[in-house]
């Protein structure tokens, strides 16, 4: 799909203002007061993050790592990739290199930019990146989470097993999903 880069397309909303309503450590919310297409003002509020996230794909045969960690929001548990937010100033790889040591205990050797996502644009401008990890070994050295970040378990499943759950509704994360049919796609091409 084509950007519109036209600065003069009438179709676009014209931002007359910005302001922080609210704001914590992870996120933040900015109100725009915003001119229509046909004239008319209105508010929009986009939900800021401070910075992108990383979602990891470990590959080991045709196996990949999850992590079943329990997600307040939803009051439950949740079957997930790996993933976190990145540092500031952070670069990509390196965010994605720590979280999967963080939340899983592995290293890996090598490590392919697979491309990168929105997560929601009509609600945030966060971004993923997707990595793909293989050469996965244990590592030496444990590292701690986030406060707060509560995995209860670890588990490599098959390519094809993860797709079923997917699709039976058991894996409904979004990035997850994202990332896990890109890479697949990528694999399923034969491309290294």
């Amino acid at each position: 799909m084509k950007k519109n880069t036209n600065k003069k397309d009438k179709k676009i909303l014209k931002t007359l203002s910005a302001k922080i309503v609210y704001q914590n450590p992870w996120f933040y919310v900015q109100k725009e007061k915003v001119r229509y297409p046909d004239g008319k003002k209105g508010n929009y509020f986009i939900l800021k993050r401070p910075e992108d996230f990383v979602v990891i794909v470990a590959k080991v045969n045709n196996q990949t790592l999850l992590v079943e960690q329990y997600r307040q929001v939803l009051k439950a548990k949740s079957w997930e990739l790996p993933m976190g937010a990145l540092v500031k100033g952070e670069d990509s790889l390196k965010g994605a290199q720590r979280e999967f040591l963080e939340e899983t205990g592995y290293k890996a050797s090598k490590w392919k930019n697979m491309g990168s996502f929105f997560v929601g644009p009509g609600l945030t401008d966060q971004k993923g990146h997707v990595f793909l990890a293989e050469d996965i070994r244990e590592a030496k050295e444990s590292v701690s989470g986030e406060p707060g970040e509560i995995i209860s378990a670890l588990r490599w499943l098959n390519f094809e097993k993860v797709e079923n759950l997917i699709r039976a509704g058991r894996i409904n994360d979004g990035p997850s999903i994202t990332a896990f049919f890109l890479v697949k796609k990528f694999l399923e091409r034969g491309q290294k």
